[in-house]
C-alpha cells in the first residue's frame, strides 16, 4: 500500500511553527466561530479587520480580537485566506504534521532554517511522511541521457553494483528527502524529517551535475568489477589450455618430449594457483575500499559472466 504523504505550503509550515503553541485553541476558536458564518464571508471580515476596517459582526470582530496576535503572523509569512481555508478543510492532512511539530518544538529553530533554504531552492511546497524510509529504496538513472528522464535526487548517493550498460542503480544510507527532478524543469521533495541540517540539502537542482557524479562513481566501480572478472576468466582460461594440453600430451608416442612438456604444464598450473591467490588478494582490496563491491558479490559476477559466454549472451 502506497504511503499517504501529507502536502503543506512552505509558508503555512512557517506560520505553524510559529504558532505551535496556540495552534489548537486558535483551531478550537475557529471551529466555533465559524458555527454562525460562511468561510468567505468569516474571512473577509478578519481581513477587514486587520487592515483597520469596520466589520459587523461582533462574533468576528470578538475573534479578531482574541486572536490578533496569531492573525498578524498568518499574515506576516503566509495569506490569510489560504491559511484559514488549508486548516478548515485539511484537517486530516495537516494532523500528521502538526503532531510532528508539536512533537519537535525544541527543534523549531532548525525548522525555520530548513525552511528558508528550501524556499531559496525554488520549493513552494513540501510532501511529509515521517515512517517514509528513503534508505530502503533503490532508485535508477539511465545511462544514456534522455528529455523525458525522471531523476532522483537523495544526500549522498551511492552506486549500488551493477554490471549492466543501460541503468545506473543507486541509494541512500542517510537521506531525509528525495527530491524528484521531471521533465521541463519541474520538481517536487518528499521528506520524512523536518530537523535536519540544511547543510544536507544539494547545493543545485541541475540534472547535469547530479548525473556526472553519479556516471563518475559507475564508470569507476563497474571497471572494477570488469577488472575482476577479466582476470579471473583469464586464469580460468590459461588453465582450461593446461588441462587440454595436459591431455593431449598424454598421447604422444615420445616418451622424452612427453616428460618436459608435463613438466613445464605442472610449472604453468603452479604458477597459475599463485596468480589466482593474488587475484583474490586484489578483490578482497577492492572489497576493503569499495564496501559494497563485496567478494561475494565479484564471484557472482563472474559466475554470471561464465553463464552469459556458455549460452553466447552478452
Amino acid at each position: 500500500m502506497k504511503k499517504k504523504y501529507s502536502n503543506i505550503s512552505l509558508d503555512n509550515l512557517k506560520v505553524l511553527c510559529y504558532i505551535i503553541n496556540e495552534y489548537k485553541e486558535f483551531d478550537e476558536n475557529l471551529e466555533a466561530v465559524l458555527k454562525n458564518n460562511t468561510l468567505n464571508g468569516f474571512v473577509t471580515d478578519i481581513e477587514r479587520a486587520a487592515q483597520g476596517k469596520l466589520i459587523v459582526s461582533k462574533d468576528n470582530k470578538r475573534f479578531y480580537n482574541e486572536n490578533k496576535g496569531v492573525i498578524e503572523i498568518i499574515r506576516r509569512y503566509s495569506k490569510l485566506p489560504n491559511f484559514i481555508f488549508t486548516i478548515k478543510n485539511e484537517k486530516d492532512n495537516l494532523e500528521p504534521i502538526y503532531n510532528y511539530l508539536e512533537k519537535n518544538k525544541e527543534s523549531v529553530d532548525k525548522m525555520l532554517e530548513l525552511i528558508e533554504a528550501l524556499k531559496e531552492m525554488g520549493f513552494y511546497a513540501i510532501n511529509f511522511n515521517e515512517k517514509e524510509d528513503f534508505t530502503s529504496k533503490i532508485y535508477q538513472l539511465s545511462v544514456l541521457p534522455t528529455i523525458a528522464d525522471e531523476i532522483k535526487i537523495v544526500h549522498n548517493p551511492e552506486v549500488v553494483p551493477c554490471y549492466e550498460y543501460d541503468v545506473i542503480k543507486y541509494k541512500t544510507k542517510d537521506s531525509p528527502y528525495v527530491i524528484t527532478l521531471v521533465p521541463l524543469n519541474c520538481f517536487k521533495i518528499a521528506l520524512n524529517s523536518l530537523t535536519f541540517d540544511k547543510e544536507m540539502l544539494p547545493k543545485t537542482l541541475e540534472k547535469k551535475d547530479l548525473r556526472k557524479k553519479l556516471e563518475n562513481q559507475y564508470t569507476e566501480e563497474k571497471q572494477l568489477i570488469r577488472d575482476s572478472v577479466d582476470l579471473s576468466i583469464g586464469i580460468n582460461n590459461l588453465k582450461t589450455i593446461c588441462d587440454g594440453l595436459e591431455k593431449r600430451v598424454e598421447t604422444l608416442k615420445d616418451d622424452f618430449a612427453k616428460k618436459d612438456i608435463i613438466s613445464f604444464l605442472t610449472k604453468i598450473k603452479e604458477d597459475l594457483s599463485l596468480m589466482e591467490i593474488v587475484i583474490n588478494e586484489h578483490d578482497m582490496n577492492i572489497e576493503a575500499n569499495y564496501p559494497l563491491l563485496t567478494t561475494e558479490y565479484l564471484d557472482k559476477e563472474k559466475d554470471a559472466y561464465e553463464k552469459r559466454r556458455r549460452s553466447h549472451i552478452w
